[in-house]
This record gives C-alpha cells, structure tokens and sequence, in this order.
C-alpha cells in the first residue's frame, strides 16, 4: 500500500502534473481554435511555448520545495543533544578514578558524526573495548552499517546493550552492562559507550555505573552526569531509573552526601 502523503507534498512530480494539464488544454482548446481566428501552426507554437514555461516554472518549484525539505529535516535535528555534542565534544574522557579511562560518544557515522571523526578518534585514542546502547534497527538506520559486525572486523571486545532511544531498560539489564565495564575499567582497559548522541541513554548508564562500581549515592550519580554531560538525564525515565538503582538493583538506599562539590566515592561506615 502507498504510504501517506506528508502536508504540503503532493503524490506525483510537479513537472508531470503540468505537463497533463497541459495537454488537457490543448486538447480542449483544438476543436475551438478556428472561432479564437487562430491558424493550426501558430496554435502549435502557442501550445509549446506555454507547456515548457509550466514545466519549467514547476521544476524549478519542486527543487525548491526539495530544498526545503532538506532544510526542514535538519532543522527538526537542531535541540538539546546537538548543542551538548557541539559544547563537549563527539569523543570524551570522563572523570572517574578507574585504573582504565571511560570515554563517552556518538555513534561512529551516526547522525551526530556528520562529518565521520568518530572512528578517526577511536584509533588515536587506541580504543579496544566498546559499549554500544543502540538496538541493530538504529544502528543501521542511523549509521547505515552494521557497526558491531564492523567492531568485530577490528577486533573490538563489545558489550552490547541495547536500549530503545529516549527510554530507559530493565534495571537488572543495565546491572549486567556496568559489572562488565567496571571489570573492563579495573582491569586497566580504556572503555568507550556510546548510544546516538552519547548523552540520554550513555548518561544513563553511566549514572548507574558511578553507584554499583565506584559507590556513589543517586544525588551525586545524577550530579556526575549532569557535570560530564550536558543535557544529560533530562528524560524523566532515565533520570528516575538512576535515582531509583541503588534501591531496586544494590537494595541499599545509600545515605546522600553533603558536600557533592568533588563527587566522590562515598565511604561506607
């Protein structure tokens, strides 16, 4: 079945709609031209003349209309995550104190590595080890490759944990996903996880990483992404699902700090 027709879109070509109205003039207006006193070779020039001035009018219409959907899609891109990735970066360290470092990014070729640096940073940074949040739907979609078959291809160990954009998942899910990056991270490994933009579902994660691996209560887990990532957590389900881990993944509420300035482990008493 035909899919619907966007507003302000029409089903066929510009230039094929004018050219059939123009022929339907024509041959309304032939059996008529000798009551207009108009010979059969001056009809015929007449005819041309205005067919290729609609149809060009009409090409030059729809380009511009092409144009303007152009236009209009990469304005719909423009918000909070592309101004976070434009003020920190496409690839960045991340402050924990972990014998590995933790770097967090956009999808290698994705929507926000328009220009395709990604992986040019990854192989001077001389990353091994990858954490990808995106569904394969995404990743092909956004990307247009398999990204984890190409991680394979270069020897990458991946972890791969997906998690539907602007959702959070299954606490016990992102509880698997940090054991495996703080035992990454403490065997010396340098770590890199990535979603889309790097910031909401990669915040996320990273959040609930800083209290199961570095022992760190919810207020400053929060604090932690909020400092390392702009517009970080500011989807309600992902904020709530980081407030809410130390109680439903660790089931110990951790008592708050009262100086969060240095974001620091907590220590147990």
């Amino acid at each position: 079945a035909a899919g619907p027709v966007r507003p302000g879109s029409m089903p066929f070509p510009l230039p094929v709609v004018a050219t059939v109205v123009v022929v339907l003039g024509i041959s309304i207006a032939w059996p008529i031209k000798g009551t207009l006193g108009i010979d059969d070779g001056t009809f015929a020039a007449l005819s041309a003349l205005i067919a290729g001035g609609m149809i060009m009018i009409s090409s030059l219409y729809g380009n511009k209309s092409s144009e303007n959907s152009v236009k209009s899609a990469k304005i719909k891109r423009v918000g909070t995550y592309n101004i976070a990735v434009k003020e920190m970066g496409k690839v960045t360290k991340l402050e924990t104190d972990t014998k590995g470092i933790l770097y967090r990014s956009c999808m290698p070729g994705g929507s926000y590595d328009d220009e395709d640096e990604v992986r040019g940073k990854w192989t001077d940074l001389r990353l091994r080890h990858v954490v990808c949040l995106n569904p394969l739907e995404e990743i092909l979609r956004k990307a247009g490759t398999n990204l984890l078959e190409e991680y394979r291809e270069k020897g990458f160990q991946i972890l791969h944990s997906p998690i539907r954009n602007y959702h959070a998942a299954h606490c016990h899910q992102i509880a698997g996903a940090v054991k495996i990056m703080g035992s990454w991270l403490s065997k010396g490994e340098d770590v890199v996880i990535h979603c889309s933009a790097g910031v909401g579902r990669t915040g996320m994660v990273l959040g609930c990483y800083v209290q199961s691996e570095l022992g760190f209560g919810a207020e400053e887990a929060v604090l932690f992404v909020k400092r390392n990532i702009p517009s970080g957590l500011s989807n309600q389900k992902q904020l709530s699902m980081v407030l809410n881990y130390s109680i439903n993944v660790l089931e110990i509420p951790r008592p708050l700090s009262d100086d969060n300035k240095h974001l620091k482990p907590l220590e147990e008493k």
